[in-house]
């Protein structure tokens, strides 16, 4: 993958002042994006959720006084988490309606392998899993403090992600796992045995499933790194984020190598891209989205392809 293989598929329109945090799909036709910003009528704090449909992206739902920062798509439904404090911060939509799931936390992340195996992290310590009919809290010991931004779900074992810790879950119980140093951790993602960590200026890797950690070589570019995700054990993984100059932001974009290392990419687009969540369904489709923010402070979507 080079750099001229990507291409900024959308900008502002009828989202421009809106900030896109999250990304899920099942095929590039059916994918979502969800964030907050300004709806159709102005309101600045409304969380909105856009739909990829007939090759464009386009608003299908509004929240009032929302902070959209999580998607998840499992088992044909999307589950979006907002970062409120909220009697439903977490939402399922099956393509017709929308169900509020789980109330009065201040929701982060949301993972899951399956239907029946659905779990949210949020703030102080916060986790809750989902087994297809109830929720049940899954609580980790000393962790009562903790900002958990990130969670990865696989069908037999967990990680969860705070401020400068990971923590594992084994099926039963959950456990700090010893890492070699990184802060800001925001994103995990994992397939088969393998898992990977992204935070400022760091990129964990894992191959034993999330038991043991390396820490992966970087550009001497001083990331902050908010989305990781890969094709598969075999295929490219791909870090998105952004840097800061010393005036102003550049989207940055990382693709690993054979040799564990990763390079940088160039994105196209202005000065001042902020890079959010990556999602993919193939080594050739990948989707980044976020935002430009400009010196006078107004946000523009930003989607790339």
């Amino acid at each position: 993958m080079s750099t001229n293989d990507w291409t900024q598929e959308y900008s502002g329109g009828n989202t421009s002042g809106q900030s896109l945090r999250a990304i899920a799909g099942t095929t590039w036709s059916d994918l979502y994006v969800v964030g907050h910003g300004s709806d159709v009528a102005g309101h600045e704090s409304d969380g909105v959720v856009l739909h990829r449909e007939n090759g464009s992206f386009t608003p299908i739902k509004y929240f009032s006084s929302y902070y959209f920062s999580s998607a998840w798509m499992v088992s044909g439904n999307l589950v979006v988490g907002a970062s409120a404090y909220s009697i439903f911060p977490l939402y399922r939509y099956d393509g017709t309606s929308w169900t509020g799931m789980a109330g009065k936390h201040y929701l982060n992340s949301i993972g899951a392998s399956s239907r029946d195996n659905l779990m949210v992290v949020g703030d102080g310590g916060f986790i809750m899993r989902y087994n297809g009919t109830n929720w049940t809290p899954s609580v980790v010991e000393g962790a009562t403090t903790e900002y958990f931004g990130s969670v990865y779900v696989s069908d037999t074992w967990a990680l969860a992600a705070s401020t400068d810790k990971i923590f594992r879950y084994d099926g039963s119980a959950w456990s700090r796992i010893t890492i070699p140093g990184g802060s800001d951790f925001s994103d995990l993602w994992g397939t088969g045995d393998l898992a990977f960590a992204v935070g400022n200026d760091v990129i964990l890797s894992s191959s034993d499933s999330g038991q043991s950690w390396q820490q992966d070589i970087i550009p001497n570019a001083s990331p902050m790194l908010s989305g990781i995700w890969g094709a598969g054990t075999k295929e490219p993984f791909l870090a998105a984020g952004h840097l800061w100059d010393g005036s102003r932001y550049h989207a940055t974009l990382l693709s690993r190598q054979p040799d564990g290392s990763w390079t940088a990419m160039n994105s196209p687009g202005v000065d001042y891209m902020l890079l959010g969540d990556i999602w993919g369904n193939a080594h050739d489709n990948v989707y980044v989205v976020g935002e430009t923010s400009s010196v006078l402070g107004q946000n523009e979507t930003e989607i790339l392809h």
